[in-house]
């Protein structure tokens, strides 16, 4: 008890105000305690009467809440203290600090507040000094015995509970899995006040339930999951292999047969490889989420085409397919087609041809008719030809460079493209014509065939140095194409500059080349040539009009330009200088090395230099500033001469400053 005295009587000091309450230790009264002086006094008494129970209460106060409580109830009722408000509330421990052990510490610190008149912490709240000036009672009415006082959140911080949060693997991430598995690494954790949110791949949020009078707040817990293999090998479902007759054996024809066979079948995991005409493997798609990777099954089918065939004879009827041009297939067939308008020759391939005859086989798979259908057929190949006019239609062949066989024949070919060239020959040549014959044996045009031509014989073509031999162009404007080669034709006047083109230009220099298939130079001809840029110009007369250019500020050279620019937008000033300047006039000449106007370009311009004018201002100025300085007074880092009337004039204001009219004196 001793203990507990100390903590509550010895530490609380008490104003002067403080008022100490009748507690009586008669057991025959009932004693009662209304607020915390009355519970001082009480235990100061019931220690100096009964100092034997010191040793019994101080062993119970080294304990829990729980034996705090106890201990005092066990001296309330052998000192017979009536349960007042005050003292239901002290034995419910409503106002003890939670994260401490000892109701005494509690009772120790309340007592502290109150007792050096410093600014304290009592758990959240702040007690200013002055509260020493105030009964212990008012203190503790409103820390203990108010009836509205919110009750003490008992509950504990989630993470205080869940210390081991990394929960290894787990078999899933279902939110029943990752409690369980919290509960098992944390076995303090009651389960059914908390709930699992948040749930990822490898994390989720333990928190506590909404309402839970145990635990606050959330702790995020990590973990990893092993995925369940689902799958299954492919023969589980894929157990017929003989497909039967298909129609085609195309994977969509296949993967439905295989469908058809095996309804238990996913084909949407399947594809296939190794197709022939009677057997495929039917593989496990990469990635399958249904049947094992690298499953593969062989099934066997016969491709039966969906089709009625009919026999080759019913549409190949006539066998004597006469003259044709030769014994290619494509031509044989065409032949059969004619003679046999019903035939389909795309279901047809020709076998055992020779110079006489052939064998037309139905083609395998053929839709149309019936397998293993042939059919023998006869012909003479005879060569077709036309008369040779049907090609050569524009006998004048015009300008050519000789007369010689080759030449001839190419030129015909040039005027006549559908030509065969390579069957004729050229037969009486003269400078002017010549006759074109068809060769013997020709398969192309008839025998016989023959056709006049006439042509004119071109002279051979000549070196450029022949015409062009003054390489030295002088001045020109610009050293585009078209001005050098107009400089070129300008200085050798033989030169056909129609053959001509120019390559290497430069500032100073260019090639001129023959161009290609000239028929006035010889191929390849090259000469350089030299130049100097020298832009056109023009009269200054052209910009220079208005030379009237009125009135100006002065006659310097600056504002006499400035004068012609405003008069004649067109001039470019950068290109003139002023000479021979008067007051009422000047000369405007063009600059030396101009590259816009005439060199002695000159016009002459007249002006009227206008007088300065009179300009009247008002001025605040300080009367004693005026006064010290005299009429000479700066202003705005000029200086002005100013004229002053008579002193009647000057209007005084309160500021001390006159208002005085000035002229600004011209210089």
């Amino acid at each position: 008890m001793k203990k507990l005295l100390n903590i509550i009587g010895a530490s609380v000091i008490l104003s002067s105000s403080a008022v100490v309450a009748s507690c009586s230790l008669d057991p025959s009264a009932p004693i009662e305690i209304n607020d915390a002086i009355d519970l001082q006094n009480f235990f100061n008494k019931l220690q100096n009467n009964r100092p034997e129970l010191s040793s019994d209460y101080n062993a119970a106060f080294d304990g829990q809440n729980a034996k705090y409580i106890a201990a005092l109830e066990e001296i309330f009722d052998q000192e017979k203290v009536v349960r007042t408000p005050f003292i239901q509330k002290l034995l419910k421990a409503d106002f003890y600090d939670n994260d401490k052990s000892t109701i005494g510490y509690d009772i120790q610190k309340t007592g502290q507040v109150l007792g050096g008149g410093s600014l304290v912490r009592d758990g959240d709240h702040k007690v200013k000094p002055d509260v020493v000036d105030k009964n212990l009672s008012d203190y503790f009415y409103e820390k203990v015995a108010k009836p509205d006082e919110k009750p003490v959140d008992n509950r504990v911080a989630l993470s205080t509970v869940i210390t081991s949060k990394n929960l290894d693997e787990l078999a899933n991430n279902d939110a029943d899995t990752i409690l369980k598995a919290v509960k098992s690494k944390n076995s303090d954790l009651s389960i059914d006040e908390v709930e699992v949110k948040d749930i990822k791949d490898k994390s989720a949020t333990v928190a506590a339930k909404s309402g839970s009078t145990v635990y606050t707040g959330s702790v995020s817990v990590t973990f990893t999951t092993t995925p369940v293999d689902t799958t299954k090998p492919l023969t589980a479902d894929l157990t017929v292999v003989e497909l039967g007759d298909i129609k085609d054996n195309k994977e969509a024809t296949i993967l439905a047969a295989v469908k058809a066979k095996n309804a238990a079948v996913d084909e949407t995991q399947l594809e296939v490889a190794d197709i022939t005409n009677k057997g495929a493997t039917i593989n496990v798609i990469k990635d399958s989420k249904v049947y094992d990777a690298g499953g593969s099954v062989s099934v066997t089918y016969t491709v039966t085409p969906d089709v009625t065939t009919k026999p080759l004879t019913d549409d190949l009827t006539d066998v004597e397919l006469g003259d044709i041009k030769d014994n290619k297939e494509t031509t044989i067939l065409a032949a059969v087609k004619a003679k046999n308008t019903a035939v389909d020759e795309t279901q047809l391939e020709v076998v055992d041809i020779t110079d006489t005859g052939a064998t037309i086989n139905v083609v395998s798979g053929s839709t149309v008719y019936d397998a293993d259908g042939n059919v023998p057929v006869t012909f003479a190949i005879i060569p077709a030809s036309k008369p040779l006019t049907d090609d050569l239609t524009d006998v004048e062949l015009g300008d050519i460079k000789d007369n010689k066989e080759a030449t001839i024949l190419a030129a015909v070919k040039a005027k006549n493209t559908a030509v065969d060239e390579t069957q004729l020959e050229v037969a009486d040549i003269t400078d002017t014509g010549a006759t074109i014959n068809v060769i013997s044996g020709s398969t192309v045009y008839d025998a016989d065939g023959s056709v006049p031509v006439t042509f004119a014989i071109i002279p051979a073509s000549k070196p450029l140095t022949d015409d062009l031999t003054d390489v030295e162009l002088g001045d020109i404007e610009s050293n585009d194409e078209t001005t050098i080669l107009a400089a070129v034709k300008a200085k050798n006047a033989a030169v056909d500059e129609t053959q001509l083109e120019v390559a290497d230009i430069t500032d100073t220099g260019a090639t001129i080349n023959v161009i290609k298939d000239s028929k006035v130079y010889d191929a390849g001809g090259s000469v350089p040539v030299t130049f100097a840029i020298i832009p056109a110009s023009k009269p200054l007369t052209d910009d220079l009009t208005d030379v009237e250019l009125g009135d100006i500020e002065s006659n310097d050279e600056t504002t006499i330009l400035a004068a012609v620019k405003a008069k004649n937008t067109a001039v470019d000033e950068t290109q003139l200088e002023v000479v021979d300047i008067t007051d009422t006039g000047a000369t405007i000449n063009v600059i030396s090395g101009s590259t816009v106007y005439d060199a002695d370009g000159s016009v002459p311009v007249k002006f009227k230099v206008a007088e300065a004018p009179t300009m009247n201002y008002y001025s605040i100025l300080n009367v004693h500033h005026l006064l010290a300085d005299g009429p000479e007074y700066s202003y705005d880092d000029y200086t002005m001469t100013i004229m002053i009337g008579s002193e009647d004039l000057f209007n005084l204001d309160n500021k001390g400053y006159v208002y005085i009219p000035f002229t600004i004196l011209p210089e």
